[in-house]
């Protein structure tokens, strides 16, 4: 890269993806400081890509809680942006696939509805995407995986009124509402 000062070139390492080489229109020899800035930029941005790979190596997420995390690492913000856009549009980032399978997981855990909404807003999926994985949920009977929860963690229905108040709130925070834990209540206690 030329020096501001004129006197010698200095020599810097990075790497380009193959399309950035080809855009840049990279050549030997000498450049100009606005080539100079352009290749730093491309270098900085190929960088925080090969980043965003490794990290999503570790699984699946949303591209905003991408993007968190590669400025955690230090790469400023606009870089990281780009970066995931890239990632995104190469399909290296699927939100919608992603949130259904996260949104399926929960279900799998006993989760309601309220709490897997929870998970995905938590995760940086944005609401459309959000909506979508719950309308892909609406097959999902919340009331029947309420009265599993009840089974599988207190074999029944308790009959003492704090531990019944205990089990209640113990169901809200699982995301399940009030009436959904009613009418699991009393399917539990019809089978008796």
């Amino acid at each position: 890269l030329p020096d501001p000062e004129g006197e010698k070139a200095q020599r810097v390492r990075f790497c380009l993806l193959v399309e950035q080489y080809a855009e840049l229109g990279v050549k030997t020899g000498e450049i100009t400081p606005e080539e100079a800035d352009a290749l730093l930029d491309a270098g900085k941005l190929c960088g925080a890509i090969r980043r965003g790979i490794s990290l999503l190596g570790y699984g699946d997420q949303s591209a905003r809680r991408l993007a968190y995390k590669l400025t955690a690492k230090g790469v400023d913000r606009d870089t990281a942006a780009r970066a995931t856009a890239y990632l995104t549009e190469k399909g290296y980032i699927r939100e919608d696939d992603t949130a259904r399978l996260r949104a399926e997981q929960g279900v799998r855990k006993g989760w309601g509805l309220r709490r897997i909404c929870e998970d995905l807003r938590a995760q940086g999926f944005t609401a459309d995407v959000i909506d979508d994985a719950a309308e892909g949920l609406s097959e999902v009977d919340f009331t029947e995986n309420c009265a599993a929860v009840i089974r599988k963690k207190y074999g029944d229905v308790p009959e003492e009124r704090p531990a019944r108040q205990k089990m209640v709130a113990a169901l809200m925070r699982l995301g399940y509402d009030s009436e959904e834990i009613r009418e699991a209540m009393r399917m539990l206690l019809r089978k008796k």
